[in-house]
C-alpha cells in the first residue's frame, strides 16, 4: 500500500509536469516579418529636428515620406522611426505624401519616500524591433 501511494504521488507529479510543459509549447510570440519586395516604392523621405523657443523640454521630429508607388491595396497607417511607433496620415494636398509629428515624451517621474506614490510612474515603452 505504501509503494501505491509513492508512485501514485509521482504520477501526480509527472502528470502535473507534462500538462505545464504543454502549456508552454502553445503560447505563440509576436514576430515582425519585413517583406523584401514591398508593394510600395519610397521615393523621398525626410525628417526634421524641432524644438520650442520657450521651453527646450518640448521637442520632436517631423517627419516626412513620400511614396512613389502604392498599390491600392496597402493602406499606410502607422511609422517607426527611432523609438517612436505612431499613426501617419497623407497630405490632403499631396496623396503620396505622409507626414507626422512625433513629440519627444518627457513626461514628469514621481521620486517619493511612499513606494505606492512612486509606482505610479509608468515606465518607458520599448520598441517592438530594434531598427
Amino acid at each position: 500500500m505504501n509503494t501505491w501511494v509513492k508512485s501514485r504521488n509521482i504520477i501526480f507529479v509527472l502528470w502535473c509536469c507534462l500538462l505545464l510543459i504543454g502549456c508552454k509549447s502553445q503560447q505563440q510570440k509576436n514576430v515582425i516579418v519585413f517583406e523584401e519586395n514591398p508593394p510600395f516604392t519610397i521615393a523621398e523621405a525626410q525628417f526634421q529636428r524641432w524644438t520650442t523657443g520657450k521651453d527646450v523640454r518640448e521637442s520632436g521630429w517631423n517627419l516626412y515620406v513620400t511614396f512613389d508607388h502604392i498599390e491600392p491595396t496597402v493602406a499606410i497607417e502607422e511609422i517607426f522611426f527611432k523609438d517612436f511607433r505612431s499613426d501617419i496620415k497623407n497630405s490632403t494636398k499631396f496623396p503620396n505624401r505622409y507626414m507626422v509629428k512625433l513629440t519627444d515624451e518627457k513626461s514628469d517621474f514621481v521620486m517619493h519616500s511612499d513606494p505606492l506614490k512612486e509606482a505610479a510612474n509608468t515606465p518607458p515603452r520599448k520598441p517592438i524591433f530594434q531598427l
